[in-house]
């Protein structure tokens, strides 16, 4: 028996009707307006029957809003979690694609969205992300089970990577001045600085708290008095020159673990977090 075939269409012999069987045995049929486009119909058919691709038609013309509820109600969810997931549908999903066929999704289509969700809705990089992670992973879902024949997330570009993220955070990151790490380590808590406190007086300090003298160093140093020091181990000390007032850097491992440097510039220092 032929699996699919074409025939004039009962209802309107004017149409044409093609005929074909689903890998379950049942009969399926589409009606059409030509010959040529129902025999295109029949030969698609075969050919996904043959290659072990067949979908349901009907199946992927279900809304991406009712696959994205298929896809939460499958899976092992916490009451919070569900939450979130439809707080995703009901601001961002629902509103871009509203009655959208999810067969009808183009790579286009997915890129508007993140655009859409950049500029109209304001989301952060790190929320878009976030919502693009979960989209795709209902889509391959949907692949997954027949319903789609690809993922179209697939092929966006960027839209899973922290790069843009990281870029924009770099953009408004800055140096900490020298009297900005005077400040932290003042307001330090009175534990960590026993020194202060005039019932556990110490004449030993804590190693985090030791550079802050040598900061007060460099910050002499700078605005043009003459500092001869020699530091054995070599942490944080900027040495300047009688009447010279270059620049002098030392670089050292520092308390905070990693490599800091203060640049002593007539006045002005500069701190660096570790590298």
């Amino acid at each position: 028996m032929a699996r699919a075939w074409v025939a004039r269409s009962k209802d309107d012999p004017k149409k044409w009707t093609t005929y074909w069987y689903d890998p379950d045995g049942k009969q399926r049929q589409k009606t059409f307006e030509t010959k040529k486009r129902a025999d295109d119909q029949r030969k698609r058919k075969e050919q996904e029957l043959d290659a072990g691709t067949y979908l349901d038609d009907r199946l992927g013309k279900q809304p991406v809003t009712a696959v994205w509820e298929q896809w939460t109600n499958q899976r092992k969810l916490e009451n919070s979690t569900k939450k979130q997931y439809r707080s995703i549908l009901n601001t961002t999903i629902e509103p871009f694609f509203k009655a959208r066929s999810i067969v009808s999704l183009k790579v286009a289509d997915v890129e508007q969205w993140l655009l859409w969700m950049e500029q109209d809705r304001k989301l952060s990089a790190r929320t878009r992300r976030q919502r693009f992670s979960f989209f795709s992973g209902m889509m391959d879902w949907a692949v997954a089970n027949e319903i789609i024949g690809r993922n179209p997330c697939k092929k966006v570009k960027g839209a899973g990577s922290r790069a843009k993220e990281i870029r924009e955070h770099k953009s408004t990151a800055r140096r900490l001045t020298t009297r900005e790490v005077l400040a932290m380590l003042d307001a330090a808590c009175d534990w960590a600085r026993p020194w202060q406190c005039p019932a556990t007086r110490s004449t030993s300090r804590p190693r985090l708290f030791a550079s802050t003298s040598r900061l007060q160093r460099t910050e002499t140093a700078s605005r043009g008095r003459t500092a001869r020091s020699s530091v054995v181990t070599s942490r944080l000390v900027t040495k300047a020159s009688q009447g010279v007032r270059s620049p002098s850097r030392r670089t050292s491992p520092s308390s905070f673990g990693g490599t800091s440097r203060i640049t002593a510039y007539g006045g002005l220092s500069g701190f660096s977090s570790p590298t």
